[in-house]
């Protein structure tokens, strides 16, 4: 989607319609600044919005979103003989006809999600562009979100990240988050992480709007192979799998990495990360934001947003990958303190 070109289109239709910024906020109940955003192309309209402002400037929704009208096809003037005219008309028709239900006819949907009170949203499918919105009725003390389906039993990830990940935008190509989200709409689950916990939402979709078609092209996908997708980790078992996947061999009962400047450790029955040089060592637990440091014999203990001059070489040899490997486990972490162990 081109957002200069829909705002341009947008601010046609509106000076069409003889309709001020002002009106048309009041029409659509929001700000003036937000039609002004979708006018200069610095944002979208929300996905409830559409078929409003739709209604509004009497065109199709499929417009708004392609930020132009469809050219519509001319006839021979009047002076054409009438049966030329009846045998054109007919194939232009009969082409219009086939084109359209070759190229439009069920290419437009729109989904509505929700999950109960947690979380409503709508997800809009067209050929060229699609937009996921899913919005929680309630974001205090969430830390992050994750977006996955599943298959059977195994969850494998779409995106995470904060709670702005749940608004995606983009064209349809395989492998990307749409192109998941499209051929799992009926599995889509959302994890919600708060300081010490999680919970899993499952996701409802409803298709509320579809331009019916006689002839439906659908693209098909491979999925007999999920090894390109990215398993989420619920138990030591993924664990161990995925560490593997990013380097690790087993030595001695622990997950061991080596890199160029060290090794990183992983101990899974110790809940513990390390990383081992000649000048730096590092540890830290899943469970900590401390990570202890010694540096030239000296020890240190780094918290958050501490000055780190004395130490900085090092903590920046282990500060990233400490990070990613707690946040890709904090799962078999909660899962474990849940179970006692």
């Amino acid at each position: 989607m081109d957002l200069n070109k829909t705002g341009k289109y947008l601010k046609k239709l509106r000076e069409e319609n003889n309709l001020t910024q002002s009106d048309i906020a009041s029409k659509l109940g929001v700000s003036v600044q937000a039609v002004s955003k979708w006018e200069t192309g610095k944002s979208f309209p929300d996905v409830g919005l559409l078929e409003r402002i739709s209604e509004l400037y009497n065109v199709k929704v499929e417009y708004l979103l392609n930020g132009k009208l469809t050219e519509t096809i001319g006839y021979y003037n009047k002076k054409t003989k009438m049966k030329s005219i009846f045998i054109i008309t007919l194939v232009i028709v009969f082409s219009i006809f086939t084109l359209f239900f070759l190229t439009a006819f069920n290419k437009f949907k729109i989904y509505e999600l929700n999950s109960g009170d947690v979380a409503k949203g709508y997800f809009v499918s067209t050929t060229d562009y699609n937009v996921f919105d899913l919005k929680l009725s309630n974001t205090e003390n969430i830390d992050r979100v994750m977006l996955y389906y599943k298959v059977g039993e195994q969850g494998y990830l779409i995106i995470k990240g904060g709670l702005s990940v749940l608004n995606i935008m983009g064209e349809y190509k395989y492998g990307n988050e749409i192109d998941m989200i499209k051929n799992h709409l009926n599995d889509l689950y959302v994890r919600i992480y708060y300081n010490d916990s999680y919970e899993d939402i499952k996701i409802n979709t409803e298709l509320i709007h579809v331009n019916n078609s006689l002839i439906n092209i659908k693209h098909q996908s491979d999925y007999s192979n999920y090894k390109d997708h990215e398993i989420i980790i619920n138990n030591i078992d993924d664990m161990k799998k995925d560490l593997v996947s990013k380097g690790f061999v087993l030595k001695d009962g622990l997950y061991v990495k080596e890199r160029v400047d060290g090794e990183v450790i992983v101990d899974i029955d110790k809940d513990s990360i390390e990383f081992k040089s000649d000048n730096c060592y590092a540890s830290t637990l899943f469970n900590q934001d401390l990570i202890k440091l010694v540096v030239n014999g000296k020890e240190y203990l780094h918290k958050p947003l501490d000055s780190m001059a004395e130490y900085e070489d090092c903590l920046l040899l282990v500060d990233f990958e400490f990070s990613s490997l707690k946040s890709d486990y904090l799962e078999v972490y909660m899962n474990r303190k849940q179970k006692g162990f």
